[in-house]
Order: structure tokens, then C-alpha cells, then sequence
């Protein structure tokens, strides 16, 4: 994943011009307007989802607060990380099954960040 900062004003063109180098408006639903692409290595098949958001919205501030957390509580990280292998294993790699397989533990983070001494 990777979120393109732009004035809201200008997210249209910054779509326009991502789509211009391949990404596509995604396939499935989102909560926000997401545009897909695909990296291929070793030959292999990875997805990038782009988001374009602005660089002051409340998304992206959750989404920063997010990964810091992350960066600095690594059992939380691991835990993440052993949550989307086993959503993959399960059979859960696409979309929206993959989406609501992490969902639990992504709130169960944010609950964490949320109520952190000095937040809220």
C-alpha cells in the first residue's frame, strides 16, 4: 500500500496522472477511492494499492499513528504480521476477505492507540 499526499483539491489530477502510468480505479469496494496496479518480480504477482489523500486528513493521521505504533511496539508487529499469514493461509489473500480477516486485530491496535496515556 502507498498513500499519494495531495490537496484534496488536486486528487483528481493526481488520479488522472496515476492512472496514466498503470494503476486502475480498484476492482472491489473500499472506504476510500483506491486505484491498483500490479509489480511483478522473480515472477511473481504483487498488488500495490494507491491511496490519494491529503496530507491533513484524518485518515492519514490514523494511518501515521498506526504504523508509529507499530514501529515502536514490536510484539504488536508480530502479532500483525502472524494475523495476515494466517488470513493468507486460510485462503483469505484478496480483498475484502483479507480486509475483514485483519479487522479484529487492527482495532484491537487502535483501541490500544486510542487509549494510550496522553491520547484522548
Amino acid at each position: 500500500d502507498l498513500a499519494v499526499l495531495a490537496p484534496e483539491r488536486d486528487h483528481g489530477a493526481v488520479r488522472a496522472s496515476l492512472q496514466n502510468i498503470g494503476f486502475e480505479p480498484s476492482p472491489f469496494p473500499h472506504y476510500l477511492p483506491l486505484l491498483v496496479a500490479t509489480a511483478s518480480r522473480d515472477g511473481r504477482d504483487h498488488p500495490v494499492l494507491a491511496y490519494v489523500v491529503a496530507p491533513d486528513s484524518d485518515v492519514y493521521a490514523g494511518w501515521i499513528s498506526f504504523r508509529d505504533h507499530m514501529r515502536t511496539h514490536p510484539e504488536d508487529a508480530d502479532g500483525y504480521d502472524q494475523v495476515k499469514r494466517q488470513a493468507i493461509a486460510d485462503g483469505h489473500a484478496e480483498g475484502e476477505a483479507y480486509q475483514v480477516a485483519k479487522t479484529p486485530f487492527i482495532l484491537g491496535v487502535v483501541d490500544k492507540i486510542e487509549y494510550a496515556p496522553g491520547n484522548k
